[in-house]
């Protein structure tokens, strides 16, 4: 990288893990035998190489750069390069960053790279709220790691849906039941175009593995189901109605009841330095209880 250098492939190994928990390289999330989410983590690798070694000069200069590749030096890199640990303020920056400590989810630092969270049955006041089947219950988070510490919620959206509605509810596109999105953090989403017809809009495709509960039961809940992992197409999207209900609108996408929310809200990922580097970068999405968040 520095001075065009060329890396081995033990040093590229450890290069990968240091700059993956720095939150500057996305982590392989890939499950045995998916070539796509391995192909996306090396583009996101070949994307860091080409133009990430400019941005890795810019944060931490030279002599840093120069350590990353000095085999010598055991750790790779000197602790003036580290990030510091984040620092959230508010309480809700304070509950965001513990629910993704605790569950060991990847963060992304720096300015210019996002963190998306979806929160289940949740009010504005982010108080937890009985999740009723077919309401607008949900929202959605976009959040910033920087790396001097700073934590910065960047936009919330309520008025979201992570759940199917009654009519896919009851009346599943698969024998096994609606599929509900299982909590937990997955890189498996892709700008692109959701639904056919009259309303097709641009939104985020589902490419890469998810797990998802299957609701044989009808009951609306994940309690005692199954799961299965796989490729649903359970797409980040919007409505074309702003109806009053979920209704059809999911069977088990994460929907905005507003276009104008999915629009804002895909604006601020493109700008997602990862995404301007490789427009099929895969997205990083975590899912959450509202209940859970709340005991953060």
């Amino acid at each position: 990288m520095a001075g065009n250098t060329q890396l081995t492939d033990s040093q590229i190994i450890k290069v990968k893990g240091k700059l993956t928990e720095w939150g500057l390289l996305d982590p392989n999330f890939a499950d045995v035998g998916d070539p796509r989410i391995k192909e996306a983590h090396t583009n996101n690798w070949n994307d860091f190489c080409v133009s990430g070694a400019e941005e890795f000069l810019r944060l931490f200069g030279n002599n840093n750069a120069d350590g990353l590749i000095d085999d010598q030096d055991a750790d790779f890199i000197t602790s003036r390069g580290e990030p510091q640990p984040l620092k959230p303020e508010s309480d809700k920056e304070k509950k965001v960053v513990a629910a993704y400590q605790k569950n060991d989810w990847y963060v992304a630092r720096g300015v210019d790279s996002y963190n998306v969270l979806w929160i289940e049955d949740v009010g504005r006041d982010w108080v937890p709220v009985k999740g009723m089947l077919d309401a607008w219950d949900d929202m959605v988070l976009i959040w910033q790691a920087e790396h001097n510490g700073r934590v910065r919620l960047v936009e919330e959206f309520y008025q979201c849906t992570t759940e199917p509605g009654t009519r896919f509810t009851f009346n599943p596109l698969n024998v096994k039941g609606a599929a509900r999105i299982s909590f937990g953090q997955y890189k498996a989403w892709q700008r692109g175009l959701h639904g056919s017809g009259s309303t097709a809009h641009q939104g985020f495709r589902q490419e890469g593995r998810i797990r998802v509960h299957r609701d044989l039961n009808e009951d609306g809940l994940r309690l005692n189901d199954a799961t299965e992992d796989g490729i649903f197409y359970c797409n980040w999207h919007g409505t074309t109605n702003s109806p009053g209900n979920v209704g059809g609108w999911s069977a088990g996408c994460s929907v905005f009841r507003y276009m104008s929310e999915l629009r804002r809200f895909m604006s601020i990922l493109e700008s997602d330095r990862r995404y301007r580097l490789n427009k099929a970068y895969m997205f990083i999405g975590a899912y959450i209880a509202g209940k859970e968040l709340a005991k953060m």
